[in-house]
């Protein structure tokens, strides 16, 4: 006896019960980080980065891992707070690693609790990214390759492994795809709230890591690419009214551009206040002249009695969000000096050019490289045809 199932029933009992389906892909994200994490060991970056968020809360010293902003290691510090741990003042001339065991092993006795608790924020991080994908995708192209999208990113390996630790890596991504979806809606519907919504979300993006700077020149742009990649719009009724027909013309294109540069140079200007929140002016300096400011100012000043009287100067002024400017002055430093790297058997003091793209390769789940070629590739056929569309709408209005 052959069941037979329609598929087009099956099709709209997905969609008609699709929240369920999405609570059960979030809670198979928790089972497994939470039922893994247990038996998942320390690993090196984490002890730095809890320890950072830890003194920044208690002490409101950012003497530690200050080549990353402060917010993953802060909201992954935050539940330690009721823990009652020891804590020792910063020398920066010592040692970071050997700072953040002794917080962990020497002065505190419960180093397996103190991870633990460090690694659950991360997990809301990845259920409040995958709840992001779910909802974006769905309103981009329905309920069902929402489903998808969040199906293969509950069974990610890298997701899952980033999301049951205390770096700032899932925290980062979550921020920064929170950020674009917020600024394709306010692309897609302009208002004042997502406008705050966007700013809100870059700005969180901004202090998560230096890495999301990248956003910003995209949230300059991007609202030019979507104007762009939309197409034409179909012509109005002649009897249409006037601010409509005004609407479809090279002129009223261009208004509305000049209007989107200007709400994104609002974004921008929101989030920044993020970063002057975050580095409040009256943090204790950190940084140490020699090794941090010295080298690459010296790149543009090599005189070094006018570095330091620059760098005087600049310390006598105490203002938000300056130290966000040298940490990553300093982020920018260490990544032309090179710190030892392992790849394909061998170490190198400066890391190799193709480094990333090799781990993008080799940790990437082959399926997942197949469709990110494919989407790519599927990407590029809309632009060109968005390009077309575009192209004929000038032929036919001139």
């Amino acid at each position: 006896m052959k069941l037979k199932v329609n598929a087009g029933w099956l099709r709209q009992q997905v969609i008609s019960h699709y929240k369920p389906i999405v609570g059960l892909l979030l809670l198979a994200i928790l089972l497994q980080c939470v039922l893994s994490m247990r038996t998942k060991t320390v690993t090196f970056d984490e002890p730095n980065h809890l320890v950072a968020g830890y003194s920044y809360l208690k002490m409101g010293d950012f003497s530690l891992n200050w080549t990353n902003p402060p917010l993953i290691n802060v909201i992954s510090a935050t539940p330690l707070l009721f823990l009652n741990l020891k804590i020792q003042t910063y020398d920066p001339y010592q040692s970071s690693h050997l700072f953040a065991h002794d917080f962990l092993y020497v002065l505190n006795d419960n180093a397996e609790q103190i991870v633990f608790w460090a690694r659950i924020p991360s997990i809301f991080l990845s259920l409040l990214l995958g709840f992001t994908v779910f909802r974006w995708t769905s309103e981009l192209y329905g309920i069902e390759s929402g489903l998808f999208s969040l199906l293969l990113y509950a069974f990610s390996p890298n997701i899952l492994a980033h999301s049951r630790l205390a770096t700032t890596d899932l925290g980062t991504a979550c921020f920064t795809f929170l950020a674009c979806y917020r600024l394709w809606k306010f692309g897609s519907r302009p208002s004042v709230g997502n406008l705050l919504l966007a700013g809100l979300t870059l700005g969180l993006a901004l202090i998560s890591k230096f890495s999301a700077l990248v956003l910003l020149p995209v949230y300059l742009l991007l609202p030019l690419t979507q104007l762009f990649l939309n197409g034409p719009q179909p012509r109005p009724n002649p009897s249409a009214s006037r601010s409509d027909l005004k609407a479809h013309t090279p002129t009223g294109s261009l208004k509305k551009a000049g209007q989107l540069m200007m709400y994104s140079g609002l974004i921008v200007g929101i989030s920044l206040l993020f970063i002057a929140a975050a580095y409040p002016c009256y943090l204790k300096p950190w940084y140490r002249f020699d090794e941090t400011v010295l080298p690459a100012a010296q790149r543009v000043y090599p005189n070094a009695e006018i570095n330091k009287a620059l760098w005087h100067l600049v310390s006598s002024i105490r203002v938000p969000g300056r130290e966000y400017a040298l940490g990553l002055l300093g982020m920018v430093e260490h990544s032309k000096m090179g710190h030892d790297a392992f790849l394909w058997g061998k170490i190198s003091p400066q890391g190799w050019w193709y480094y990333h793209l090799a781990a993008l390769a080799i940790k990437t789940p082959i399926a997942l490289q197949i469709m990110l070629l494919l989407a790519v590739g599927l990407s590029l056929g809309l632009a060109q045809r968005s390009l077309g569309s575009l192209r004929g709408l000038r032929r036919a209005q001139s």
